[in-house]
């Protein structure tokens, strides 16, 4: 049974974690033409906005992982010797140190590596099974 797409809902994470190269906005700060309810500029936002899909909002996590409730946004990032790492980017300061967030990290950290940052987008570094960590590197 296929799942029901979601829908951002008041979810506006990504719009403080991610990079918008066509308004100039860096990593890490909240969008200029982010208002009281969303995206001032939605239906006209930019190419990258429109293409960029959290891993909750393509179907992973449950529900309460949403990335404004967990303060994590996540992604992928491009693979590495055959190892697609999860890129894990703070939302608001101290969300990493949530019970919830620090159980999130445990668990996909058994599972595959993660690339992790801060709200500041500061890399906090890169975890996970020993061996995947080693092929990603190419030591393997």
């Amino acid at each position: 049974m296929l799942k029901k797409p979601r829908r951002c809902g008041t979810c506006t994470g990504c719009c403080t974690t991610h990079r918008i190269p066509e308004l100039e906005k860096p990593a890490g700060t909240p969008c200029p033409k982010l208002g009281e309810k969303g995206c001032s500029i939605y239906g006209k936002h930019p190419t990258s906005c429109r293409e960029f899909k959290c891993l909750w909002l393509r179907g992973g996590f449950e529900g309460s992982q949403r990335p404004d409730r967990l303060g994590l946004v996540c992604d992928v990032a491009e693979p590495k010797n055959g190892v697609q790492p999860m890129v894990v980017r703070e939302l608001w300061e101290g969300a990493l140190e949530s019970t919830e967030a620090k159980l999130f990290v445990e668990y996909y950290c058994s599972k595959m590596i993660l690339i992790l940052f801060n709200h500041r987008v500061e890399r906090l570094g890169t975890f996970g099974p020993p061996e995947q960590l080693a092929r990603a590197l190419g030591e393997r």
